[in-house]
């Protein structure tokens, strides 16, 4: 019975394989698979994606197989609705899987690195999703219910609830960061008459504020409210780095990333236009100190992977130090009193200690002519050591 199915399942693939081919010279098709299980990957699949067409400037189909469940089935819907020559169906995984029984058909599938490429250079680009009458309506709802007012300002931060570790085996706790630390600075933002929402879908670590401008809405949450509060908020602040921050990069929305881990400058590609960060400091036990900043970006480089199948800093030798609640008020602070004002990152004498400090100047100029993406002052100010 299974020998049938994929005679039949394989002679449909080759059979399409060969009419696309026959028609490519009036219409191009290709097929990939979206692994929609993460909303990092579900965001910036398709902004890579439609960056890598776009730039080839040619008239493209692309059909997509959902390869496991839909993370977050509003942005899968935004999708659909803001890209008209994308569309879903199985019928891709057969094409894909022909392509690789018969060796055939290569150049008609969309592969990882074009989906999932370093550095990103879509943010440069006007954002690709757009949002219809049917999720502002449903997002002013909200708005109202929950008597949230405008404007409001997202905090996210994932802890040890964000991944079931029965069925992801990657050690990444070292991306985490306890949401109590984020206290001084909600209050310091709603005193400057902003609202605050917390934004997350799991969490094993409470956080009480009385204010009646502070929000987590834990038993009305929804896709939609997830993504409608990030990218209608004023700016998000994210406490560690992690596949929701990627909203923002789609969005083009300025944003805040603290505790930014892995740090190395590929990854700060990801991050949206005029946004700043500051990394989670490495203390090398082997050298008894602090690691400077282009070292760990060396380090990351040469070393790290995803994937990697343990601890990767514990089995390095290496501990990482979380950002302090001061250092994280600082920046928030100066971050919100500098959020309207022009883009000056690049010229102070600071910024450019801290990137000249790295050897790779194309990245560079991309991060700061493109990009102007920066590090906050005040963080550097009190590291200078590092840099």
């Amino acid at each position: 019975m299974k020998l049938l199915k994929d005679l039949l399942k394989y002679s449909l693939g080759f059979i399409i394989i060969f009419f696309v081919y026959t028609f490519k010279p009036f219409l191009k098709i290709r097929f990939g698979i979206l692994y929609a299980e993460r909303i990092g990957h579900l965001a910036n699949t398709f902004d890579n994606y439609i960056y890598s067409r776009n730039s080839r400037g040619k008239f493209e189909l692309a059909i997509f197989h959902v390869n496991s469940s839909i993370s977050n089935k509003e942005l899968h819907r935004l999708w659909k609705i803001s890209q008209k020559k994308i569309f879903f169906s199985n019928l891709a995984k057969i094409i894909i899987h022909s392509s690789k029984k018969f060796k055939i058909g290569k150049k008609l599938i969309i592969n990882w690195d074009e989906m999932e490429t370093i550095p990103k250079k879509s943010n440069t680009k006007e954002k690709y999703i757009t949002f219809d009458k049917k999720f502002f309506e449903q997002g002013q709802n909200i708005l109202k219910r929950n008597n949230i007012k405008e404007p409001f300002i997202c905090f996210t931060s994932r802890d040890d609830a964000y991944l079931d570790k029965k069925f992801d085996k990657n050690y990444h706790d070292f991306i985490d960061f306890d949401f109590n630390n984020f206290h001084q600075s909600i209050n310091f933002l709603i005193n400057n008459g902003n609202s605050v929402i917390r934004i997350t879908k799991k969490t094993s670590i409470e956080y009480k504020n009385p204010s009646k401008n502070y929000f987590f809405l834990t038993d009305s949450r929804t896709d939609h409210s997830d993504i409608f509060f990030l990218t209608q908020s004023k700016y998000n602040v994210f406490g560690s780095y992690h596949g929701i921050t990627n909203l923002s990069g789609i969005c083009r929305k300025k944003s805040l990333y603290l505790n930014y881990i892995p740090f190395h400058l590929g990854s700060l590609t990801t991050m949206s236009k005029f946004s700043v960060f500051i990394p989670k400091k490495i203390y090398c036990k082997k050298n008894n100190r602090l690691l400077k900043f282009f070292e760990i970006n060396d380090l990351i480089n040469l070393k790290y992977n995803i994937h990697y199948p343990g601890n990767f800093f514990q089995d390095n030798n290496l501990e990482v130090i979380d950002n302090t609640e001061m250092e994280v008020y600082n920046t928030i602070k100066e971050f919100d009193e500098n959020y309207d004002r022009a883009y000056t990152g690049s010229i102070s004498n600071l910024q450019n200690r801290f990137w000249n400090s790295f050897s790779n100047s194309n990245e560079i100029k991309f991060l700061r002519d493109e990009l102007c993406i920066s590090i906050s002052e005040i963080f550097l100010e009190n590291n200078k050591d590092l840099i």
